[in-house]
């Protein structure tokens, strides 16, 4: 049995080659793709954009912490530890969503100040 596999292994690894070189060639570009930033206004919008993300990646991790939370003050039963920790959270939690809604009021109210859009 052991000279069967061997020989079976021998034909294979022997033939790989040939599979490998029977594969056609990927064509190739003749171009480069074109490139979506055409403009100083194409770099502020997708940063712009990524700031949106992170806005609301900020939220619904502000959304967890309040819940974590109060999974906390339910299951503390008592114990003071566990509601002080719940209480941070909230407290951390409410203080991060004020400081990013300001953040985007300040961006806002630079712009209508100065009338950029």
């Amino acid at each position: 049995m052991s000279q069967l596999v061997k020989k079976v292994v021998v034909i294979l690894s022997a033939s790989l080659p040939f599979i490998a070189y029977g594969q056609s060639p990927v064509p190739v570009r003749e171009t480069l793709p074109e490139s979506p930033v055409k403009s100083f206004n194409d770099v502020l919008g997708f940063i712009d954009k990524a700031l949106g993300w992170l806005f609301t990646l900020l939220l619904v991790y502000a959304t967890f912490m309040v819940l974590s939370a109060a999974y906390l003050y339910l299951t503390s039963e008592g114990d003071e530890k566990k509601v002080q920790d719940a209480h941070n959270k909230l407290l951390y939690a409410a203080v991060g969503v004020a400081v990013a809604f300001l953040a985007r009021g300040v961006v806002s109210f630079v712009q209508n100040f100065l009338g950029v859009n």
